[in-house]
């Protein structure tokens, strides 16, 4: 406990194992339990962790889908049955029996109260009965009567064996008496580690009793505001760390075992790949504005440039404005497959980024269960997506090639470039392992800045703006490698441009003869 900036949260993440020693992170010290030295980041997923940020919901579950999955992930030893009772027993505990069926809610899509969801957060961590539970902050947006059937549930489960560990602010008298033991925080420092009972004769040997029929908790922290950091280092009221901790290095502790067997890793990938499929199919339906973007975007995008480049392809493409549109027609409809399928990831990371980060944090499932079971999701949307663009644009823009070659290579372009499964599940996946903590601001602009060159060039390429010589105004042009050999010149002519031969050479010989990004310079 203690005032904003004291460093709960900090301490309370490290004890979880959820910040590790670093460059910008340095811990020191040990971290043990019943007398033993633990790494706490090897054995974080022993510890069921509540955020203080209730975003970590899908907004279209509700309070019994979200109680059932988890148990369905975390607890595969025990039977439907019984886990179905659990879910009910504990919606009834935390008062969610009425509201079972809602929607937790979001932004964009109504749902509970912040209370609730608060509740909904905890329920998702107790249903699996843990032996650690870790709390940021689990009364912060409740009233006061929530506060304290929350606290009081709390200190049920301790009471039953478990070790629970909470951060809280300020407390009320109700609340603050269910603790057992209390560590009291400012900047960083302890002013009180002990029996909650204990802080009262503290604060009287230190010159500070406690009035009588008054909040201890709102007392310490009135004491702490007038004395001040200077006040508190003169009454001597921080503190002293034991000795055997003093100066002490950061001692590498073991990872203890699983308790829990979740089966071989092939069982595991099987259930929670189905089970993350059913739930990523649920949201899908529920939260159909996902869908009218995407197909929205596709349709509008590919009447555009159908329009634009009308009978572009039934051209004689020895002209050189013919050959351009031509060309340019194949990189704006390869772009639009592109940005419309890009679509779902800029609407649905925001929404997965922080649910992925905490069921992976405890060990709910495996990052590969997760984007596996998002890729024929994914394959199959964007499949109807490009199958539409291809209906509108091919019979408008006349291109010569089959249909189905056509949109089967712009299909395959969608998820070779990344789109969508590229950069939104493997995005949340993969980089989990890589250190970019999934689609870490850095990581997600360093792509957007990446992206928006690739499609300068691409644009460039085309020549579907500007002309090449009334661009660039040349008279003789060439092909050149990488490595400065040349390939081929060319110098202009009364029937075809430099540019426009240059660019059929390197069409006729590179595919698509994307100038740019195929590492040829024109």
């Amino acid at each position: 406990m203690g005032p904003s900036g004291a460093g709960k949260s900090s301490l309370l993440n490290v004890l979880a194992g959820r910040i590790a020693p670093s460059g910008k992170a340095r811990i020191s010290g040990s971290v043990e339990l019943d007398g033993e030295a633990i790494d706490p980041v090897a054995n974080r997923a022993l510890i069921a962790y509540v955020m203080q940020d209730d975003s970590t919901l899908l907004p279209t579950v509700t309070p019994r889908e979200a109680f059932s999955f988890s148990a369905a992930l975390r607890t595969p030893h025990v039977e439907a049955e019984e886990r179905a009772e659990l879910v009910e027993t504990l919606l009834e505990e935390l008062g969610l029996s009425h509201v079972g069926d809602t929607f937790v809610g979001g932004p964009l899509v109504t749902g509970l109260s912040g209370g609730q969801r608060k509740r909904t957060s905890i329920g998702v961590e107790l249903i699996t009965r843990p032996e650690m539970i870790f709390l940021d902050e689990p009364t912060s947006g409740l009233d006061s009567f929530s506060a304290k059937n929350v606290v009081a549930l709390l200190s049920e489960v301790a009471n039953s064996g478990a070790t629970i560990a909470c951060t809280i602010h300020q407390p009320s008298s109700q609340v603050f008496g269910n603790f057992d033991i209390l560590i009291l925080l400012r900047k960083g420092r302890v002013v009180y580690e002990g029996p909650r009972e204990g802080i009262e004769a503290y604060l009287t040997d230190a010159g500070h009793p406690v009035p009588e029929l008054h909040n201890p908790a709102d007392f310490m922290f009135s004491v702490m505001a007038q004395l001040g950091d200077e006040g508190m280092k003169k009454k001597d009221l921080y503190m002293a760390p034991p000795a055997d901790l003093a100066g002490k290095k950061s001692a590498k502790g073991r990872k203890l075992p699983q308790t829990l067997d979740k089966g071989s890793a092939l069982v595991r990938f099987v259930r929670e790949s189905k089970l993350l499929i059913s739930r990523d199919f649920r949201f899908m339906i529920r939260y159909p504005e996902n869908l009218y973007g995407r197909f929205g975007t596709s349709l509008f995008l590919s009447i555009i440039y159908g329009l634009i480049f009308l009978d572009a392809g039934d051209q004689n493409d020895e002209i050189d404005s013919n050959f351009q549109a031509h060309f340019g027609s194949i990189v704006f409809i390869t772009l639009s497959v592109m940005f419309s399928s890009s679509l779902a990831t800029a609407l649905e990371l925001p929404i997965q980024r922080p649910i992925f980060l905490r069921e992976v944090s405890v060990d709910a499932y495996m990052p590969t269960s997760y984007f596996f079971a998002k890729v024929p999701i994914e394959l199959t949307i964007s499949f109807a997506q490009v199958l539409m663009e291809s209906a509108i644009v091919i019979p408008l823009i006349q291109l010569r090639a089959n249909f189905a070659v056509i949109m089967l290579i712009w299909w395959y372009v969608v998820h070779k470039s990344g789109f969508p499964c590229g950069k939104g599940s493997s995005l949340l996946a993969e980089t989990y392992h890589t250190g970019f903590r999934l689609g870490s601001s850095r990581a997600l602009n360093l792509a957007s800045a990446s992206f928006a060159i690739i499609i300068a060039v691409f644009v460039d390429s085309a020549g579907a703006i500007i002309e090449g010589e009334d661009r660039v105004g040349v008279d003789r042009c060439f092909v050149q490698q990488p490595n400065g050999d040349v390939l081929q010149p060319w110098t202009r002519s009364s029937s075809r441009s430099c540019y426009g031969q240059a660019s059929s050479f390197v069409s006729r010989t590179f595919q698509f003869g994307f100038v740019g990004p195929s590492g040829f310079a024109l």
